[in-house]
């Protein structure tokens, strides 16, 4: 569980207090795919695969992954 992690909790502290609606719903379609959330809730949120998925966050080197990953 990374939810500890200072670079997680800034992630979330910048979603909550910089992002307003609309970006956090261009964010929400990049990380999942969808313009909106899942109708049943993130708890069922389905993969490529069809499987349950939660949403994570991981880092990656910079020098091999130039852009953003999701």
């Amino acid at each position: 569980n990374g939810g500890g992690d200072p670079v997680c909790r800034w992630f979330w502290e910048v979603l909550r207090e910089n992002f307003d609606q609309e970006t956090r719903a261009r964010l929400l379609q990049f990380v999942t795919g969808m313009a909106g959330g899942p109708s049943r809730g993130f708890s069922v949120l389905q993969g490529n695969d069809g499987d349950i998925q939660n949403i994570s966050i991981h880092g990656v080197d910079v020098s091999q992954y130039p852009f953003p990953l999701s």
